[in-house]
């Protein structure tokens, strides 16, 4: 009988490992005793791509910090230091319009101001949209709108060119509203466009239009306040009333014109008559004889003028 012999047991294989099938980059590893310039050397394996982005930083906080500093004075131009001829030439090419500046009053940001507008049939006289008294003689003391002369486009202007420097605001300041025409659509934007330019701006005024009159409660209240802040206007030379003011010809609009402007008239006396002006439908004087028109009597604006005088008792 054989005699038994112990055999080593096989251990089971352990499952094949599952390896990932993406391909991987090659890493290279170092010996730790490698020296500093090896060390240094490979930077050098970099791609230019991967050191790009800190580059760019680098030149970006450079070009803030040079864009931050004041411009040399031999880059800056001299603008003060032109002949005074040249800048005059300047400022009237962005300030100075070649047709009047027409302005309307609107509200924005819960403001009241005025703006530039195109004049057109729609907004020439401020009766023709706002008026609805007085039907039967409104549409014959409408002003006349030539559409002929009318622009059709807003003229180019720079008017903020008058906030460059405190010489430069002194300069133009008296030329932007003694050299321009103003039109106002009616008495609302009138004392709205006083009201906001100031006392200072005010007397260097020299030509001004108003294409309308307030005839209703909401608008004719304004006609005594607009009329009042006339009293600044020291240097005008020609206010042309191009608007109906009221019906009867001159001596009701003389009346009409004394009991909401008093205040102007005081304040500056002849000076204030003597440079006013009214549209020839407003100087229509009729004659009524049993509900009828029987005749009409074409008045002049010296007619207006010396009714003034009367009630101012000059």
């Amino acid at each position: 009988m054989t005699p038994l012999v112990d055999h080593p047991t096989i251990a089971p294989t352990p499952p094949a490992l599952r390896t990932s099938k993406r391909k991987r980059a090659v890493v290279k590893y170092y010996d730790s005793d490698s020296s500093d310039e090896e060390a240094e050397d490979s930077l050098d394996d970099f791609s230019k791509d991967e050191v790009q982005p800190s580059n760019k930083k680098r030149k970006s906080t450079k070009a803030a910090n040079v864009s931050n500093k004041p411009l040399p004075k031999k880059k800056i131009f001299p603008f003060n230091l032109l002949p005074a001829e040249i800048k005059n030439q300047i400022y009237e090419l962005v300030l100075v319009s070649p047709d009047p500046i027409f302005l309307v009053s609107k509200i924005k940001a819960l403001r009241r101001l005025v703006v530039r507008d195109i004049m057109t049939d729609k907004n020439a006289s401020g009766d023709r949209r706002r008026s609805v008294m007085y039907n039967s003689w409104r549409r014959r003391l409408l002003p006349s709108n030539d559409g002929a002369s009318t622009p059709t486009k807003l003229m180019f202007m720079v008017p903020n060119l008058m906030l460059l420097s405190k010489q430069v605001y002194a300069e133009t300041q008296p030329m932007l509203y003694s050299a321009n025409d103003f039109v106002l659509e009616d008495t609302t934007a009138l004392h709205t466009f006083l009201a906001r330019i100031g006392h200072k701006n005010v007397a260097t005024l020299k030509d001004l239009t108003i294409n309308g009159w307030g005839h209703t409660k909401a608008h004719k209240a304004m006609n005594f306040p607009a009329l009042t802040l006339l009293g600044g206007a020291t240097k005008l030379e020609r206010i042309d009333f191009n608007c109906s003011i009221t019906y009867g010809g001159a001596n009701n609009a003389a009346k009409q014109l004394y009991r909401d402007g008093h205040l102007w008239f005081e304040a500056r006396g002849l000076a204030a008559v003597d440079v006013m002006s009214f549209a020839k439908s407003q100087l229509v004087s009729t004659t009524w004889k049993r509900g009828a028109y029987a005749e009409e009597k074409q008045e002049s604006s010296e007619d207006v003028r010396e009714a003034l005088k009367k009630f101012m008792n000059l």
